[in-house]
């Protein structure tokens, strides 16, 4: 019994030795790290890899950190960002690269694709090589040189694809990057010579001269490159697709439609008609015989355009068509001829020496101002033919003031009053004369003939009441044609 229990302790102890054997052997295999390899543009720090142009706690090497407010551009702690580099979240990025900033900050590429030229996409341009996610130009860069990841040694630099001592051909040693600074925007004409960059500008190198390409839809209007290019020249109507073009209409309020000069709103009454920018909005319908109230409603042939509607063209009337020093009811007298311009209803208005001397009557006609007046300080007279009974007669003789059966008597001028007919009779009367507006500048009392009055807004019909009444006009005005 005592011989079992010992050869069961002898088999159970070679047991546990070949667990913890196995155990051991585990450790080893499953324990030890495998070598760390760092995509294109990155370095090994100890147990992880660093972008040493970009990052701010392994700038430039290892553990060598910026201090506070500081970035690092080109390996180089600074406060801005160099060689074409652009500031996104804290960290200086290569824009034309960066598949997590590409083309601007937090524009990130999808997987499988990188970052060429500012633009995500499935293959690398401008002669780079794709390596990881990077667009690497393997003919300079000393860690990817002529194929990703083959690092040049220390001490070398890679030209033309090829590790060696020094650059060749057309490129120039720069830290230790082999570049032509005839096209390198972080070296333009020499090393570290970086051009510009800033808001919506993107420097580029051509022929060792740097040169501001601005971004679609802006421009450098103050020539600081410090603020990039600053102006919106898509929808700013003092920037309307260039710097300074200023939007500005006849008669309306200007826009600017996406780059170019437009019409927003015309003045009222005014309207845009030829459809033409440089014109603005041209036409007056209240007074355009072509576009009477609305572009391309054109008067009929003897109409003219008053307030927007097509009436009648009557030819103003001048002073040389209208006085006379004819004798009238009998005796010499100075006034106005009426009977072509009322349909003979109103034959006269004018001074016979009962109540205003002829010399008085004046009348004056500015073809200039379009204006017509007519009158006299006296008592003017007024000779009426309601319905054109006489035709175009004028009175030779009177008794009294004029009377219903006594029809081309001596009657008053017409006074605001109009013999109470709602119509504005200076209105009228210029109307007839062909003028637009017209008004009675000045009347009197103390004159109690019956007054002639107009029957309607036309001018072109007249008559009295032939009831007495105290006063009458004597100074009209009419405006416009």
């Amino acid at each position: 019994m005592h011989r079992m229990k010992a050869l069961r302790w002898v088999v159970g102890s070679l047991a546990a030795a070949v667990v913890v054997g196995a155990c051991a052997k585990a450790q080893t295999d499953f324990g030890a790290s495998a070598p760390i390899t760092c995509p294109a543009g990155q370095e090994l720090c100890g147990d992880f890899c660093a972008t040493i142009a970009l990052d701010p706690n392994n700038c430039g090497g290892c553990f060598a950190p910026c201090k506070e407010g500081e970035v690092c551009s080109e390996g180089t702690c600074g406060t801005d960002c160099v060689g074409g580099t652009k500031l996104c979240g804290g960290l200086c990025v290569d824009a034309m690269l960066d598949p997590k900033n590409c083309g601007d900050c937090e524009v990130l590429c999808e997987e499988g694709e990188v970052c060429a030229a500012g633009v995500c996409s499935v293959a690398c341009a401008g002669g780079t090589t794709s390596c990881g996610q990077l667009c690497i130009d393997v003919a300079v860069d000393p860690k990817n040189c002529g194929a990703c990841g083959t690092a040049c040694p220390a001490g070398e630099v890679c030209s033309e694809g090829v590790c060696a001592l020094s650059c060749g051909g057309s490129t120039t040693q720069c830290g230790q990057i082999c570049t032509n600074t005839l096209f390198d925007p972080s070296h333009c004409g020499a090393c570290d010579m970086a051009c510009p960059a800033g808001p919506n500008l993107t420097g580029v190198c051509a022929g060792g001269v740097c040169e501001k390409v601005c971004a679609k839809g802006f421009q450098d209007c103050n020539d600081l490159s410090g603020d990039g290019c600053e102006v919106s020249i898509i929808g700013n109507v003092n920037s309307c697709g260039a710097c300074g073009i200023v939007c500005a209409a006849v008669n309306a309020t200007a826009k600017c439609d996406g780059t170019a000069c437009a019409i927003g709103q015309c003045n009222p009454g005014f309207f845009d008609c030829d459809k033409l920018y440089g014109t603005g909005c041209e036409v007056d319908t209240k007074t355009s015989s072509a576009n009477c109230g609305a572009c391309g409603n054109v008067c009929a042939i003897g109409q003219k355009c008053v307030g927007g509607a097509c009436v009648v063209n009557t030819v103003n009337a001048t002073c040389v068509d209208l006085l006379t020093t004819e004798n009238m009811w009998g005796q010499p007298a100075k006034g106005i001829d009426l009977r072509k311009w009322t349909a003979s209803t109103l034959h006269y208005i004018g001074c016979n020496g009962d109540g205003c001397a002829p010399a008085s009557f004046f009348c004056n006609y500015d073809a200039v101002n379009k204006t017509l007046e007519f009158g006299s300080p006296g008592i003017v007279r007024a000779m009426v033919d309601p319905g054109n009974v006489y035709g175009e007669q004028m009175a030779t003789s009177y008794s009294g003031c004029c009377q219903a059966n006594q029809v081309l008597g001596l009657c008053n001028a017409p006074d605001a009053n109009n013999n109470g007919i709602n119509v504005n009779n200076a209105l009228a009367l210029c109307n007839a004369l062909g003028y637009q507006t017209g008004i009675l500048v000045a009347s009197g009392p103390d004159n109690t003939c019956p007054e002639a009055h107009a029957v309607d807004a036309t001018g072109k019909n007249w008559s009295s009441d032939y009831v007495n009444s105290d006063g009458y006009g004597r100074h009209w005005k009419c405006s416009g044609f």
